[in-house]
C-alpha cells in the first residue's frame, strides 16, 4: 500500500485530528474523571472550584489530566466557558447553544420559510447543557478515526458486514452536531424506516443536536416545506406501470421483444432511470448512463419502447400525483438548486449508503453547505435494492480515497466464515466496489456453532419448525428473528409464533417502533432487518427453487437475479451473532456453500 499515513493511521488528508484546532480551541486540553467540560489549564478558577467543593462533600477528587482535544469531544465534554471566551465569542453560543446561530427548533432540520422569522431556540435544561454519552459501545482501534475525519467535504467509508458502521454513524453524527468549531445541525440518513426507528430507540430518540430519518422523509419534508404545498407521493407504482405497458402494446400492436417482459422489469428499469436522473429519451435511448445490474444490454429499438411505457406511466399518474418514491430524489435535487436560503443542516451521515440511488446521494450532497460535510458509509455486498452502483458513480469527491474496515465484530466465527465464504462466490463478482471481510479470526465475536440446516417435509413443516426454534431461543431470553425472502408466508407463520396471543411478535416494518433490552422475537423479509442484529436468526424458505425468486429470475434473468438473492440473503444471515439455522425442504439453494463445505450442521429433524 503506497499511501502516505498520518501518525492516527489514516490516508493523509482524511483525519480530523491532524487538521489545525479550530480558532481559540487548542490540540491538547485538561479533564477530571467524572467532569462535564474541559479546561485551558490545571489551574482554572472553575476546575480548582469544584474540587474544593468535593472535598467538602467527602467525595472523591482527581487531579486533572491532559488529554487530545478530540478525546475530549468524543467523551462529550463541552469546553469551559471562562478558559475559551474567545470561542463562545465567535459561535455566538454557551455550551448549551453552540449552535445558536445555526441551530432550529428540534424535530425540524430545516430553515423556516422566507419571510418568516425563525422560531427563538427553546433555553437548554441543566441535563441538555452538555451533550453526554452516547448509550452505544466505544468505537474500536480504527473505528474511532472514522469518528474524527475532517468535517468538511466528502468521506467514504467502506466495511463488511458486522464491522460496527451503524455504531461508527452515529458517533460520527453526535461529533459533528456537537464539536466546538465546527459542530451544527446534523442529520444522520438511513433508507430503511425500521433501521432508523431501532436507531433512535437505542439512542433514547436521537442525541442532542442529531436528527435521524430515513431519506423519504427528508425528501417530503423538504419538498413540503420549500415549496409551500401538499407532496403527493404515488404509492401505486406497479399498478400503474401494468396499465401504462398494456397500453403501449395496444398501440404497437405487439406483445413481442422487450412488451413481452413481466411489469417488474418494466418497474425495476423506471425505478432505474429515476435513481440515476434519467428524464429524456436520448439520453435513456443511446445508453450515455452505463447500466450496472443487467446481464444484456438493451438494444436501442426495446429502449424506445421501454421509454414509451415511462411517458404513458407519467401521463396516468399526472393527475393525482407529482411524484413517486423514486423520482422524489431528483425533485429534492432540483429544488435544492433553485434554494437560496441558507442549508437546512451543517452535516449529514448516511448509513447503508449503499442501497441510496445516485439521485439520492447528489441531493444530500447538495443539501449541505460550502462548510459542512457528508459522511457515507456503506457495504455493497449488502446493495439488495439493485442499482449497484460504486459510491464513484455518486458525485462524492473524495480524492484520499475510502476508509476501509474488513473486520467482523458481530458474528460468531463460524456464521463469520459462512459470510466470508458466500462473499467468494461467482455471483458475487462484478465491478462494484466492495470490501471482502477478512477471514475470521480474533476481531469476530467468539466461537459458536456451525450454522446448522435442517431438512423438512415440506414448506408449512418448514415454517412449524422455525416457529418451534423461535420459541425455544426466546424462551432462553434471546433476541431471535426469523426472516423470510418475501411477505408471502406472514399469515401463515404468524399464529405459530405467537401461541394464541400468550408471545408478543413484532414485525420488521415501517411501523416498528420502540424496541426492548430484553429478549425479542421478530419476524420480516431479508430486506427489512438491514442495519439490525439478532442473537439468533432463523431462514426457512432455503430452498434451490425458492431462492432465487422466479419471479425475480422472470424479470431479470437468472444470472441477475442471482446476484441480487445472493445479496439478500447475505444480509439474512449475516444478521446472527451466535446462531443461524437454515431450513429447506427440497435441494438447499446454491447461493450459499454446500454442506461438503463443512461450513455447515446438517440437523436430523426431530
Amino acid at each position: 500500500m503506497g499511501e502516505e499515513r498520518c501518525a492516527h493511521g489514516l490516508v493523509v488528508g482524511q483525519c480530523g485530528e491532524c487538521k489545525p484546532p479550530s480558532r481559540g480551541l487548542p490540540g491538547q486540553v485538561y479533564v477530571t474523571d467524572g467532569g462535564l467540560v474541559f479546561h485551558r489549564s490545571p489551574d482554572c478558577r472553575d476546575l480548582l472550584r469544584g474540587q474544593s467543593r468535593a472535598r467538602r462533600q467527602g467525595r472523591d477528587t482527581h487531579d486533572a489530566r491532559r488529554v487530545a482535544l478530540t478525546d475530549a469531544l468524543a467523551q462529550g465534554r463541552a469546553a469551559c466557558v471562562p478558559c475559551f471566551p474567545a470561542h463562545y465569542a465567535r459561535v455566538g453560543a454557551s455550551p448549551g447553544s453552540r449552535q445558536q446561530a445555526r441551530q432550529v427548533p428540534s424535530g425540524t432540520p430545516f430553515s423556516a420559510p422566507p419571510g418568516t422569522a425563525p422560531a427563538p431556540a427553546p433555553a437548554p435544561s441543566a441535563a441538555a447543557r452538555t451533550p453526554g454519552r452516547l448509550p452505544l459501545p466505544e468505537p474500536k482501534g480504527h473505528q474511532r478515526d472514522v469518528v474524527y475525519l475532517r468535517a468538511e467535504g466528502h468521506c467514504v467509508v467502506l466495511g463488511t458486514a458486522g464491522s460496527g458502521k451503524s455504531t461508527m454513524a452515529l458517533h460520527r453524527a453526535h461529533f459533528l452536531a456537537h464539536a466546538p468549531g465546527i459542530g451544527g445541525p446534523t442529520l444522520l440518513v438511513t433508507f430503511n424506516r425500521a433501521l432508523a426507528n431501532h436507531l433512535r430507540s437505542v439512542v433514547g430518540g436521537g442525541p442532542q443536536g442529531v436528527r435521524i430519518t430515513t431519506y423519504h422523509q427528508f425528501a417530503c419534508h423538504y419538498l413540503r416545506e420549500s415549496t409551500g404545498t401538499a407532496v403527493n407521493v404515488c404509492s401505486v407504482k406497479p399498478r400503474l406501470v401494468g396499465t401504462a405497458l398494456g397500453h403501449v402494446r395496444e398501440r404497437r400492436r405487439t406483445t413481442g421483444g422487450v412488451l413481452s417482459r413481466p411489469v417488474d422489469f418494466f418497474t425495476d428499469e423506471l425505478r432505474w432511470m429515476a435513481g440515476h436522473g434519467i428524464t429524456d429519451r436520448e439520453t435513456y435511448v443511446s445508453a450515455r448512463t452505463r447500466r450496472l445490474g443487467r446481464g444484456r444490454p438493451l438494444a436501442a429499438e426495446d429502449r424506445e419502447a421501454v421509454f414509451d411505457v415511462h411517458e404513458e406511466y407519467l401521463r396516468l399518474r399526472a393527475p393525482r400525483w407529482q411524484y413517486d418514491w423514486d423520482d422524489l430524489a431528483g425533485a429534492v435535487r432540483r429544488r435544492l438548486a433553485e434554494d437560496d436560503r441558507p442549508r437546512p443542516c451543517r452535516h449529514i451521515v448516511v448509513d447503508e449508503g449503499q442501497d441510496f440511488t445516485p439521485e439520492m446521494i447528489r441531493s444530500l450532497a447538495a443539501a449541505v453547505p460550502d462548510d459542512g460535510s457528508l459522511t457515507f458509509f456503506a457495504d455493497y455486498a449488502q446493495q439488495i435494492y439493485g442499482s449497484r452502483m460504486s459510491w464513484r458513480s455518486l458525485g462524492l469527491h473524495v480524492p484520499e480515497g475510502p476508509v476501509r474496515f474488513e473486520e467482523n465484530y458481530r458474528n460468531s466465527e463460524p456464521i463469520a466464515a459462512l459470510a466470508h465464504a458466500a462473499s467468494r462466490m461467482p455471483h458475487f463478482r462484478d465491478e462494484v466496489e466492495m470490501v471482502e471481510p477478512r477471514r475470521p479470526g480474533p476481531a469476530s465475536a467468539g466461537s459458536g456453532p456451525r450454522p446448522m440446516v435442517l431438512r423438512a417435509d415440506d414448506e408449512a413443516g418448514q415454517l412449524r419448525l422455525a416457529a418451534r426454534a423461535a420459541l425455544a431461543q426466546y424462551g432462553a431470553r434471546k433476541r431471535v428473528a426469523v426472516l423470510m425472502p418475501t411477505r408471502e408466508h406472514e399469515d401463515r407463520l404468524v399464529p405459530l409464533l405467537s401461541c394464541g396471543g400468550t408471545v408478543t411478535v413484532r414485525r420488521l416494518d415501517a411501523k416498528l417502533e420502540g424496541w426492548t433490552d430484553g429478549p425479542l422475537l421478530c419476524y420480516g423479509t431479508y430486506s427489512a432487518a438491514k442495519g439490525l442484529e439478532f442473537d439468533s436468526v432463523i431462514l426457512p424458505l432455503c430452498d434451490a427453487a425458492l431462492l432465487p425468486r422466479p419471479g425475480m429470475v422472470a424479470a431479470h434473468g437468472v444470472e441477475e437475479a442471482r446476484a441480487r438473492q445472493a445479496r439478500e440473503l447475505y444480509v439474512a444471515l449475516t444478521r446472527a451473532r451466535t446462531e443461524l439455522l437454515l431450513l429447506h425442504s427440497g435441494r438447499l439453494t446454491d447461493l450459499l456453500p454446500d454442506e461438503t463445505s463443512g461450513l455447515l450442521h446438517e440437523m436430523a429433524a426431530a
